[in-house]
């Protein structure tokens, strides 16, 4: 078995060893996806009494505990943007692009389209799970607003077969025709993976299969008042499908997809022969990718002169506009890495791991084609990833690459730390520093086969220092963090590209505090950052808030969490979204106030079954006035939800 394995092994790298691929996304040596499927403290540690297990293939050896969340903090949060640590904004709809309200610098390695808009919604094989279980696990869900026409369905599955094989499914699809005309979004994302461990341990193969795509109606945002004199003379709200938009035919569809092969070479089995588990282990890991990702938008319709002035200098062919880009990677990597382990106190559970350093090439060949140009570019990191966790009270993790070739001066360069000090609070603090170049699409734009722009930017330096106060016996956090960054790009009023001449300092500060009172309880986050209203346009303030009772009820058949959820916005003035280009640009016609919006929701769980109803956006019904987050994308006044889960482990 073992010459097996290593044949295996090289006969991959020989045959595939020119090629390999990376398009978009986190620099793979990072790790699993932050703040999404990871504990949210970084002293979260893996609990070594649980007999399922899930971990990813960038991350060999960290299992992470499949869990019963009960009726947790994103259940009944169905829409993806609002299930992460801070919350981000869309056109009104789920399914639709969207931004962070939050600053936080890009994370991609290499050349990229810079494609963003629908991350929080894809899966990518960084995202995908392996589980490891006795038996079968799988977990559903389905969510239905005001109609058929908005729903929402996502899958898990995974199971162990014999012969060290396993197989994950993920999978989830959005369909919501939206409240305004022509805004419809459909997105559908799936994973498959296949996870083989050899008898003894010494190889270790993932192959995953990840696609997303999403196609849009583009109405490209309201084009007159959400407001109308009714009999009485009194200023009513316009029902939505009577509310005029710009456009009426434009369509936009984009998608990604990963083909993923990673494979781990222990040269000494993790066990010796009497079944001990090694201290350390050294191998030599390979990976190949393939990625393909692109964008399509056509509108036919440029008849009327609303739809003209809509598009601006953009619209360079009275017959109709048309954009397409498309990138083809292809990527290969060889690391080397060191493993170390502990058991675990539960025999039945796998080691615990305590450190992992891994270091090596990455080799890029892209293809990109933006009609009518094909050219193909190629990339060389070198790359380095260290872990250490010594034990519960310390984890410390460092990342480093630098580029050559086409992207020759990119670097990056981050670290985090935390430490438990006793069990009164901990301290967390993390630092990015790093040089990229500008996205294929901030540099150079088609539009029905005519160049609209073709700029040289500077490349773009960031700096992120964050440190973090956690206080678990009064379940409080602070944290501030500074982000210094030169040669940032934005889309002007007309939808160009800009680099400023100048670096942004922006400070940002953020306060969590959860109080319980018997069966009460207030969750608050409020987040502040400076220097974000102009070039940015993001607020100065946000915060969410959640007041809720939690506990059992009908002499315990049923466990329930109710109550409301309040978000509250500050004053800027936000950017508007140019469906053309697939980007977020300026605009100066629309200054937001204060913007709250509540909702009030009911969630119980009974037995392995979970239920949720959600009345949202209620306010707009007693203010009369509707909510922004993008401008010209309205969000929907106040609409019913109502969903289902369930988890079993069979």
């Amino acid at each position: 078995m073992r010459i097996k394995s290593a044949l295996w092994f090289f006969l991959f790298i020989l045959l595939l060893g020119s090629k390999g691929l990376y398009a978009q996304g986190p620099p793979s040596g990072d790790g699993p996806p932050s703040g999404t499927n990871t504990p949210n403290s970084p002293l979260d540690v893996v609990v070594d009494t649980s007999i399922y297990f899930f971990l990813y293939a960038t991350d060999p050896g960290k299992y992470y505990p499949i869990e019963d969340t009960l009726l947790g903090d994103y259940f009944s949060q169905y829409d993806p943007i609002r299930k992460g640590e801070t919350d981000k904004a869309h056109l009104g709809t789920p399914g639709s692009p969207h931004r962070d309200l939050f600053f936080q610098p890009q994370d991609f390695r290499g050349v990229t389209l810079g494609i963003n808009q629908f991350d929080a919604n894809r899966i990518t094989p960084e995202k995908m799970r392996f589980y490891r279980v006795q038996q079968a696990y799988s977990r559903m869900g389905f969510s239905q607003g005001s109609s058929q026409e908005e729903t929402m369905f996502d899958l898990e599955f995974g199971r162990s077969f014999d012969k060290g094989l396993s197989m994950s499914i993920n999978y989830s699809r959005m369909n919501n025709m939206g409240a305004y005309d022509h805004q419809r979004a459909i997105d559908n994302a799936f994973g498959f993976g296949l996870w083989y461990q050899s008898k003894r341990g010494r190889y270790e193969s993932f192959f995953s299969y990840t696609t997303n795509s999403e196609t849009l109606e583009e109405n490209g945002g309201i084009s007159d008042d959400l407001r109308v004199l009714n009999n009485f003379g009194d200023s009513v709200l316009v029902e939505p499908a009577g509310v005029p938009t710009y456009l009426s035919d434009a369509m936009s569809r984009y998608d990604q997809s990963f083909y993923s092969y990673e494979q781990y070479l222990y040269f000494f089995a993790p066990r010796d022969t009497s079944g001990n588990l090694r201290p350390a282990s050294v191998g030599l890991t390979h990976r190949i990718q393939y990625i393909t990702e692109g964008q399509k938008f056509y509108d036919a319709d440029l008849e009327e002169t609303e739809v003209e002035e809509y598009y601006q200098g953009l619209a360079i062919d009275s017959r109709g506009l048309r954009n397409f880009s498309r990138l083809n990677t292809f990527e290969n990597t060889v690391d080397l890495f060191i493993i170390t382990q502990r058991p675990a106190a539960d025999k039945e559970a796998p080691p615990i791991r305590r450190s992992f350093l891994r270091a090596g090439l990455v080799y890029d060949l892209h293809t990109l084609k933006q009609e009518p140009l094909e050219e193909n570019l190629n990339n060389l990191f070198l790359r380095g990833r260290w872990d250490f966790t010594p034990g519960p009270a310390f984890q410390a993790s460092a990342y480093a690459h630098l580029g050559f070739l086409s992207n020759i001066g990119d670097f990056r360069l981050s670290g985090k730390l935390a430490t438990a000090l006793a069990d009164w609070f901990q301290l967390e603090g993390q630092a990015v520093f790093q040089q990229r170049s500008p996205t294929l699409l901030e540099n150079r734009m088609f539009i029905s086969q005519q160049e609209i722009w073709n700029e040289s930017f500077r490349k773009h330096t960031e700096t992120r220092i964050e440190g973090r106060l956690v206080v678990p016996k009064t379940k409080s956090a602070v944290s501030i963090a500074w982000n210094l960054t030169d040669g940032y790009v934005y889309f002007d009023t007309l939808g160009y590209p800009r680099q400023l001449g100048s670096a942004l300092n922006i400070l940002q500060f953020r306060v969590d505090q959860s109080v319980k009172v018997w069966k009460l309880y207030l969750d608050n986050q409020v987040l502040l950052q400076s220097g974000t209203n102009n070039e940015l346009r993001l607020p100065a303030y946000y915060s969410k808030h959640s007041f809720y009772f939690m506990g059992n009820l009908f002499k315990e058949a049923m466990f329930a969490r109710i109550g409301f959820d309040l978000r509250l916005i500050g004053p800027h003035t936000p950017v508007t979204y140019q469906p053309l280009t697939g980007q977020f640009i300026q605009q100066t016609s629309r200054t937001l106030d204060w913007q709250p919006l509540i909702d009030a929701f009911i969630t119980f769980k009974v037995d392995k079954f979970r239920f949720f109803f959600r009345l949202e956006n209620i306010l707009p019904v007693l203010t009369q006035d509707y909510n922004f987050l993008i401008s010209d994308y309205p969000i929907r006044s106040m609409g019913l939800r109502f969903g289902i889960s369930w988890q079993f482990v069979e």
